[in-house]
């Protein structure tokens, strides 16, 4: 099988898609731990590896080169899912001084700002350093290119992320779904999927004071802070109309997020669980977006992802961003405790995804290559096994 080095990250995000890649039996990832690459640092972590190869990216290339001699065997190349941040991208630089070919294959695509997608809230870089991109679809591709990335170097193969949503077959019935988060099963449960809300979110003035950190922080905490009222509503919803609801924490981030109001009415309600404190979930994203009756986020690609399995979704607007599933995925949308009471109480028990016909439309072209096949995965291994052939022994190459 053909090896491809990768750099771990985060567990939920590009290492699953690695993970993903392996399940074809065709090629292996070798991690290189950054994190360990690093014994001095006084403390582990990505915000201390960010800062020291932002400080220090010389030291950081030099330790990164002495990691790849240790590198035993043939590889075809470094498999990157992102490389904005400090650590990544110097890692890209490396490999492209010393001939080792790198492919960048995105985790996740835009759900909220198209011009703060794939963006360093520090140091502004935004244009991937990568000459070969595969991409989700259309979205991905135009962004890229007006950010100058030639369109040759961008392929579109669909998304690994949404292949899994293809013939879905659930593998708990909702009886077992709904015990392992002890609630009843039969009661509608909401699934409400929160997000680190990071730079994505903010209104146009503060989007210029990005390289701000000071007033990116500041903003940061609004857009939590925002993200809290519509739970807070939502749970006055749930608790009004006898509905049950799930909290699903992000794969990056997990107590932070929750005011302490918020985890009162959890330990004070048996109808209100939250999963992924410590980032460990009861059931998988597809299982809980499957045996929900509502999925809520404030623009999360869950809410793409329910509409895949025909579940009925519904954005909350209670910050000023890009509204991509509502504008143009044609979704309801709800501003108020008010609007979300209504819209809760006319997608509950619909049965169905709630995209308009024209937003299906268009989700096919911007988020695949004009249809969803489940074959995404098949379509970037066969690309790789074929165009990254020849075999590269690292502990060969002259790299100090």
């Amino acid at each position: 099988m053909d090896r491809f080095l990768y750099i771990p990250w985060v567990k939920g995000q590009g290492d699953a898609l690695i993970e993903t890649l392996e399940q074809q039996k065709r090629i292996i990832g070798v991690p290189l731990d950054i994190h360990r690459m690093l014994p001095h640092l006084p403390f582990s972590g990505r915000p201390y590896l960010n800062r020291f190869a932002r400080s220090f990216p010389e030291a950081f290339k030099a330790y990164f080169k002495k990691a790849l001699l240790n590198i035993e065997g043939p590889v075809k190349g470094l498999i990157v899912t992102l490389d904005w941040n400090a650590p990544q991208r110097l890692c890209v630089e490396v490999a492209q001084e010393i001939g080792l070919p790198v492919v960048l294959i995105p985790h996740e695509s835009v759900f909220a700002d198209e011009n703060l997608y794939y963006r360093c809230a520090i140091t502004n870089t935004c244009i991937p350093k990568a000459l070969d991109i595969i991409v989700w679809g259309d979205l991905q591709k135009e962004i890229f290119e007006k950010r100058g990335v030639h369109p040759n170097s961008i392929k579109k193969m669909g998304s690994i992320k949404l292949d899994r949503y293809y013939n879905f077959t659930p593998q708990l019935t909702h009886e077992e779904f709904t015990k392992k988060y002890g609630l009843k099963t039969d009661r509608p449960v909401i699934l409400f999927c929160a997000q680190p809300m990071d730079i994505q979110f903010g209104n146009a003035e503060d989007k210029k004071n990005y390289s701000n950190v000071s007033k990116r922080r500041v903003y940061e905490r609004l857009a939590i802070k925002a993200q809290n009222k519509a739970i807070e509503d939502l749970i006055e919803v749930c608790l009004t109309q006898g509905y049950q609801l799930i909290l699903r924490l992000p794969p990056s981030r997990d107590q932070r997020i929750l005011s302490a109001k918020i985890r009162w009415a959890a330990r004070l309600y048996r109808s209100i669980v939250i999963d992924g404190d410590k980032n460990t979930k009861r059931t998988t994203p597809e299982e809980s977006l499957y045996h929900a009756s509502l999925v809520v986020s404030l623009n999360s690609t869950m809410l793409l992802e329910a509409g895949l399995l025909n579940v009925p979704s519904l954005s909350m607007g209670y910050i000023e961003f890009n509204e991509l599933w509502h504008q143009k995925g044609g979704i309801p949308i709800a501003r108020s405790c008010e609007e979300l009471e209504a819209c809760a109480l006319k997608l509950v028990g619909s049965g169905q995804h709630s995209f308009s016909q024209s937003g299906v439309a268009w989700v096919k072209k911007a988020f695949s290559i004009g249809f969803f096949d489940g074959k995404s995965c098949d379509r970037i291994v066969d690309y790789l096994t074929r165009a990254y052939s020849k075999d590269i022994y690292l502990n060969e190459i002259a790299l100090i």
